[in-house]
């Protein structure tokens, strides 16, 4: 099946998928719409696809069977309703939407139509993810005790239109539900604005899954890019680096007595170590192969609709209840 495919909005993600669609035999890449000319041309060119300046438009002439949003997070409602109405299943970037309402509209529209809905957590495809998903289910950790996540770095491209918790955060809060397939629930944060942009810029928050405490710390404020995820169990601790793709993962020992502290330093100061690499495919090309899936077959993508609610609906949660040390 060969899925007649168009992408609103050309940003640095929305090239991204254009770029992946050129090269993935499941899609057929009919057309591109951004508001930048300019941008929209060169890229249309390169890709060899036509462009509009107008998504309604494109809309109307390209008729197309699915369509990747990744315009502002402000518009993703607007432009999401607009696709659904003229019949086209929808995978919208992250953020689902600017706030739990839009992002439950969104869901409504598209499952009144029959049509599949699915969110840009691209981070559910990174392979190291899968792999942590798999160490955890067999129990490699034996019982998760807790979770600590880092996003940290510079600042976003789209500071200015968002704030650190809807352009960060949300990955690591949706990540930690799909690890550990339990809801979150939001107990504090701290948040605050130390950049002189127009929104949060750093926020550290204490979420609970079940019974395990999950730590995510974001910021644009850290000079040096860190995406990491540690899982503290009764039988290991393992530690997942987003960029590398990889999991270093090391198991606890069988301790006996000792005599002293520094017999028992000496004996089981050195755990057992094990690197893995995530291997397979780019996650963009992953999450959208799991979207045309999603349309082929009608069951549910590896992101959906809900998934995208619950991760707003906790960024709100976290915002909500900040306790700012640096006040707006």
């Amino acid at each position: 099946m060969t899925v007649r495919t168009c992408v609103i909005g050309v940003g640095r993600m929305g090239a991204n998928h254009v770029r992946c669609l050129s090269e993935m035999p499941e899609a057929d890449l009919l057309a591109i719409a951004d508001a930048n000319g300019e941008r929209v041309m060169e890229l249309a060119d390169r890709f060899g696809c036509r462009s509009y300046a107008n998504h309604q438009a494109m809309l109307i002439e390209e008729k197309p069977d699915a369509v990747v949003i990744a315009v502002p997070t402000p518009a993703h409602a607007e432009v999401a309703l607009d696709s659904i109405a003229r019949g086209c299943h929808v995978l919208v970037e992250k953020p689902l939407a600017d706030s739990p309402h839009h992002a439950r509209e969104i869901i409504d529209a598209a499952r009144e139509r029959g049509l599949r809905l699915a969110v840009g957590h691209v981070e559910r495809f990174n392979p190291a993810v899968r792999k942590l998903r798999e160490i955890i289910d067999d129990g490699a950790l034996g019982r998760v005790l807790s979770i600590s996540a880092r996003r940290v770095g510079l600042p976003s491209p789209h500071f200015h239109e968002t704030n650190v918790v809807v352009d960060l955060a949300v990955h690591d809060l949706d990540v930690i539900r799909y690890l550990l397939g339990q809801p979150l629930r939001v107990l504090s944060s701290v948040a605050g604005r130390l950049t002189g942009g127009p929104s949060e810029d750093y926020a550290d928050m204490l979420l609970l899954a079940g019974s395990v405490p999950c730590v995510i710390q974001v910021n644009w404020v850290t000079p040096v890019k860190i995406r990491t995820l540690s899982v503290v169990g009764d039988a290991g601790y393992a530690e997942l680096n987003y960029i590398t793709q990889t999991i270093e993962l090391y198991r606890r020992q069988a301790v006996e007595s000792t005599a002293s502290y520094l017999e028992l330093v000496a004996r089981y100061g050195e755990p057992e170590r094990t690197t893995i690499a995530g291997g397979g495919e780019e996650p963009l090309k992953a999450e959208l192969k799991s979207f045309f899936r999603a349309i082929e077959t009608g069951d549910e993508p590896g992101a959906s609709g809900e998934d995208g609610l619950a991760a707003v609906e906790l960024a709100e949660a976290v915002l909500d209840c900040a306790r700012y040390v640096h006040p707006l």
